[in-house]
């Protein structure tokens, strides 16, 4: 899947702008960077939230990947 393809699964999050959410699952940005910092973080998040999908993650990522390299 094409970056900007990525990008389109992330929503405005009305309570935070700056920590868009990921496809329908309402989790932020912030949260799936968190939950990669555990070794069994990302699979954790994935059964508490079954609607979220790995191209969200790798959305995620890429979202806050762009954030730094600005």
């Amino acid at each position: 899947m094409e970056s900007n393809e990525l990008l389109k699964r992330l929503r405005d999050n009305p309570v935070e702008p700056e920590n868009p959410l990921v496809g329908t699952s309402g989790v932020s940005v912030k949260n799936v960077l968190r939950a990669t910092r555990r070794a069994d973080g990302v699979e954790k998040l994935m059964d508490q939230h079954p609607d979220l999908e790995p191209e969200d993650i790798m959305a995620a990522l890429l979202y806050a990947g762009g954030l730094r390299a600005d």
